[in-house]
C-alpha cells in the first residue's frame, strides 16, 4: 500500500465510526464530494494540516492520529513509539517550517538532537 493510500482509508474508517457520509464531511470543510472520495482512496495527497485539524473536530476525534498518519503518508516525519500529542503538534509544525528555517537556527536544532541522542 502507497504512504498515500494509508490517511485515506484511516480517514474513511474515523469518518464511518462517526457516522458521518462523505457529504457531510465535504460540506463541513467546503470541499466536494469528489474530493473526499479521492483523499480516501489515495488518488490525492491527505488533507492539509488546517483541513484535518476541522476535521477531527468535526468528528469528535483527536487529531494526532490522522496529523501522525497525514505526516507519514508525505514522508516528512518518521515518528517512533507513542508520541505525545504534544509531540505530534511540535514535529507538524517542524516540518511545516523547515523550509524557512536559517542555517543557524537548524544548526541549533541539530546541537539539541545530538546532546539528546548522547
Amino acid at each position: 500500500m502507497a504512504a498515500t493510500e494509508k490517511f485515506g482509508p484511516l480517514l474513511r474508517h474515523l469518518r464511518l465510526n462517526a457516522g458521518k457520509s462523505m457529504g457531510d464531511l465535504a460540506r463541513h470543510l467546503g470541499v466536494s464530494v469528489p474530493y473526499i472520495s479521492d483523499v480516501e482512496h489515495g488518488r490525492r495527497a491527505p488533507l492539509a494540516r488546517h483541513r484535518i485539524l476541522d476535521t477531527a473536530r468535526f468528528l469528535g476525534i483527536e487529531p494526532s492520529t490522522l496529523l501522525v498518519s497525514a505526516t507519514q503518508s508525505r514522508g516528512v516525519l518518521d515518528i517512533e513509539g507513542n508520541p505525545s500529542e504534544h509531540a505530534v503538534e511540535v514535529g507538524m509544525n517542524f516540518a511545516g517550517a523547515m523550509g524557512r528555517l536559517s542555517e543557524s537556527q537548524l544548526n541549533q536544532i541539530a546541537r539539541i538532537l545530538e546532546a539528546e541522542e548522547d
